[in-house]
């Protein structure tokens, strides 16, 4: 079986998991003491820096591994012209910005997350094509949001077919099934190194919203059986790539680290964890 590595999407925000009075710029470090992997989710919002990633690689242990969202312009979120964002040197820029986990081993794959209104045509498979080459050295994972890409099992086997050649990874999704933004949990491998799953919770309620904030869409918290149904499709998939991502999104109070430990837990890895009431071991 290949390495499965568990972590969560974004770290500094999570309240219950660090020590009182731990100083924001060691939460990194204490993180990196409990998971392997961490998506850092804020280049999604801002575009990272050269002198950042190096510091998050110097605070991080050799084996630590970081997943990069990309920023909202190279995923088309502002609606903006493809040809005028591929003009724009954000993609060099990207890559540069990136070079310091790179050398460093640290790089994982780099979430080119689309939007929901991102669907199934020739005009995004083209741009898709060019934004993976783009991307090169790094190796890219493909998250869709619109059912049309897995709208049956033709789709879902042409869909799976263009990733391989184009060599991405196929993201898996776990969320709620309702309405046409959304896509099923397929459980594929389109890429020999890696496969990730990102955990988006199932609250079918606060799906599409309305939202104070975005946040609202993931509140929810897994049961330790809802985990425990997963494994055997999340042994199989590690069974067939290099290393699995495990991430959890559900990042509404403190359920995604909490969920991250219970998949520890199931996967038999053994951590002493101190929360602030008492120390618990999983």
């Amino acid at each position: 079986m290949g390495e499965i590595r568990v972590g969560t999407c974004a770290w500094s925000d999570y309240m219950g998991f660090y020590p009182p009075h731990l100083p924001p710029q060691q939460r990194l470090s204490y993180y990196a003491r409990h998971f392997s992997v961490v998506e850092i989710d804020n280049a999604f919002y801002a575009m990272p820096t050269v002198q950042r990633m190096e510091k998050w690689a110097q605070q991080t242990p050799d084996h630590f591994c970081f997943d990069v969202k990309a920023p909202a312009t190279m995923t088309l979120h502002d609606r903006g012209n493809p040809e005028r964002v591929e003009r724009a040197g954000i993609f060099s820029t990207f890559v540069e910005a990136l070079s310091p986990l790179h050398r460093s081993g640290k790089l994982g794959v780099i979430l080119l997350q689309f939007p929901p209104w991102f669907a199934s045509d020739a005009g995004s498979w083209r741009y898709l094509e060019r934004a993976v080459a783009r991307l090169q050295p790094y190796t890219v994972a493909v998250e869709f949001r619109e059912r049309s890409w897995f709208e049956d099992v033709q789709r879902t086997e042409e869909t799976l077919a263009h990733l391989r050649e184009i060599g991405a990874v196929h993201v898996i999704a776990d969320e709620p099934q309702i309405g046409r933004y959304c896509i099923p949990a397929v459980w594929a491998v389109t890429h020999p190194q890696f496969a990730v799953l990102r955990m988006h919770g199932r609250n079918q309620k606060m799906w599409h919203g309305p939202h104070k904030s975005s946040r609202e869409r993931f509140d929810y918290h897994y049961t330790l059986d809802e985990l425990a149904g997963l494994l055997p499709n999340v042994q199989r998939i590690a069974g067939r790539v290099e290393a699995l991502h495990l991430l959890m999104n559900n990042n509404a109070q403190d359920y995604a680290w909490r969920n991250a430990l219970d998949w520890k837990k199931l996967l038999g890895e053994t951590t002493m964890f101190h929360t602030a009431e008492q120390p618990t071991l999983f």
